[in-house]
């Protein structure tokens, strides 16, 4: 493949960063689960709230980052200002990210050092059933997912101040398999693919980490893909309920 594969937040020279393409401006109160990550001080992606303590997010934004230089901000529209930003306690990383090929178990949980002030803006989202045999199932194809963020809104962009988000669908798992197979990136039964056919519409650089949601229930975490909603390259997520497990060890939710 001649063109750079990349993962939604900048992260190295070969991995750069997502954000929400084709979409528009929307409200924190319409999305309270919703808040922005930041890395000493930097903006640096998203997450979900999954209860009052932890945040659910990729682990590429995360990866070898101390909690005390971590934090969010929830509440509030903007990643820059309102809400309230609430310090790291600890990030748990995936024990296997990046094996066996670098963008394979992209998940992460950050414990906040004390508990979200739970309102209006402010709310969890519901996770997937924790059914041992729905874990590795993948999701129906042309099922509606809404995506969420304020990545930039073209490939190479800046993210945007205000939250924005995009309704793109699932795609076929095998088709988007064979779209992006190479040694180094693999779409795994672990993730699922979303856009639409004739592109335009995806998540972006600086979306890393942020939900897609189905039916009111967090399916997927922004993870990667090759450029930013190129036609005949959707994005690839991480499947949450295939980390359904994990993430009640982590929790115990």
């Amino acid at each position: 493949m001649s063109t750079k594969l990349i993962l939604f937040f900048l992260c190295s020279a070969a991995l750069a960063a997502k954000k929400i393409a084709g979409g528009s401006e929307v409200n924190i109160s319409n999305f309270p689960y919703q808040v922005s990550i930041f890395v000493d001080d930097a903006f640096s992606g998203s997450g979900s709230i999954i209860d009052g303590t932890h945040i659910l997010t990729a682990n590429h934004i995360l990866a070898g980052v101390p909690a005390n230089v971590s934090a969010i901000r929830a509440g509030s529209s903007t990643w820059a200002s309102g809400g309230i930003l609430i310090n790291a306690s600890t990030i748990t990383t995936h024990p296997s990210f990046g094996k066996p090929t670098i963008t394979e178990n992209d998940v992460a949980i950050i414990t906040l050092s004390e508990s979200l002030p739970l309102g209006p803006e402010i709310q969890p989202i519901p996770l997937p059933i924790s059914a041992s045999e729905l874990e590795s199932a993948p999701l129906a194809t042309g099922l509606e997912v809404l995506v969420s963020g304020w990545g930039a809104i073209k490939e190479g962009g800046l993210p945007m101040l205000t939250l924005r988000a995009v309704n793109i669908t699932v795609s076929d798992h095998t088709e988007c398999a064979a779209t992006y197979d190479s040694p180094a990136y693999k779409v795994t039964d672990s993730m699922f693919c979303a856009g639409v056919a004739g592109g335009g519409k995806a998540a972006c650089q600086f979306d890393s980490g942020g939900p897609a949601v189905a039916d009111g229930v967090l399916v997927g975490i922004v993870s990667w893909g090759n450029g930013c909603a190129r036609a005949g390259y959707p994005g690839v997520y991480t499947n949450v309920a295939s980390f359904r497990g994990w993430i009640t060890q982590v929790t115990g939710i």
